[in-house]
């Protein structure tokens, strides 16, 4: 019997079956599901149910998305919480992995993973050198390895924005600079850049280095990776 056949013989309680008068007291209508179970899933079948639940179980792409963002979270909390930090600790995190999907996850789900977070989850290739690595782990995320790093808060250097008078940029100088602000105390640096209309000149190797604050230096290595992305676009 078709679906509309069954419905109308639940509605008058009878139906003729080859010459023969069957009503709803002979019989005991069963639903079932005879579609893909891969991607359906049928709930119990019940005498007092007046449905069958499917369920589209299939996994979509922003679903699985989700799923792995919500991953990246627990491990990074779980890898602070190791650490013994608190919220509002001056620290980054960063992090790396070979797996194309799961950068791509992490790019796709900054915001997401921001307001989790509560600061920003960097590429370890904006990581400074002379950052200090507070906490570093190998996370398994899905079938891949996911490296996480937490570092204390030190300035983002963007070298092609620096101007070197009286020498070429090279990337000796640019080290012998970040290494120079790593040494002298964060908020001390912090404030005389701001005081001085966000500008500091350090002389390096016999070379003079102008930095300015939102153009070539930064307060964070987040700053830095908002300022370029906004600057790709």
């Amino acid at each position: 019997m078709t679906t509309e056949e069954v419905e109308k013989f639940r509605a008058e309680g009878t139906v003729e079956v080859m010459g023969h008068k069957i009503t709803l007291d002979d019989v005991s209508i069963v639903r079932g599901f005879a579609g893909d179970s891969k991607l359906y899933e049928a709930s119990e079948w019940s005498p007092t149910a007046e449905a069958l639940v499917i369920l589209n179980v299939s996994i979509d792409e922003e679903m699985e998305r989700s799923g792995l963002a919500r991953e990246i979270v627990n491990r990074v909390q779980k890898l602070r919480k190791e650490s013994g930090l608190n919220l509002g600790d001056p620290v980054e995190t960063f992090y790396a992995t070979k797996d194309e999907k799961l950068n791509k996850v992490t790019l796709m789900k900054g915001e997401y993973l921001k307001e989790n977070l509560l600061l920003p989850l960097i590429s370890s290739e904006y990581m400074s050198k002379s950052a200090m690595v507070v906490k570093h782990s190998v996370a398994r995320i899905g079938n891949s390895d996911y490296d996480i790093w937490i570092t204390n808060k030190t300035f983002a250097l963007d070298t092609k924005g620096l101007s070197v008078e009286g020498a070429k940029e090279n990337e000796k100088v640019m080290e012998v600079v970040s290494r120079v602000l790593s040494v002298r105390s964060y908020e001390g640096v912090k404030r005389e850049m701001e005081s001085n209309n966000g500008v500091l000149v350090l002389k390096v190797e016999g070379v003079e280095v102008r930095l300015e604050l939102g153009k070539n230096v930064f307060l964070t290595a987040g700053d830095l990776f908002s300022f370029l992305q906004k600057e790709r676009k």
